[in-house]
């Protein structure tokens, strides 16, 4: 008998993290075009991926508490917390802004 592998844990976003998804998603098709953003969604879906199958790909991050980490995408930082069934998203941030003062938890 041989013994199973623990299933990888599924990412969930806050409401937060998918207004943000969201409002990347339509900024960059006003900006850039259909396809362009729809390429940009990709990649951050790719990176989340990433993040699902390695939960400890990304760097600790202070100020939002225990376990925080963060991994880049293009413009954007993916925060995230990994918890033993998910990865839960917090926010999806542009990286100008200041992820700290713009998190409400």
């Amino acid at each position: 008998m041989s013994a199973r592998k623990p299933a990888r844990p599924v990412i969930v976003l806050t409401d937060e993290a998918q207004d943000d998804l969201l409002n990347i998603s339509l900024y960059g098709m006003l900006t850039w075009g259909e396809e362009q953003a729809d390429r940009y969604h990709a990649g951050i879906a790719d990176a989340l991926e990433s993040v699902r199958r390695f939960p400890r790909v990304g760097r600790e991050v202070s100020g939002f508490g225990t376990g925080v980490r963060a991994i880049g995408y293009g413009q954007h930082r993916i925060l995230y917390r990994p918890e033993p069934a998910t990865i839960l998203v917090l926010r999806i941030l542009h990286e100008r802004m200041d992820a700290v003062l713009d998190h409400s938890t």
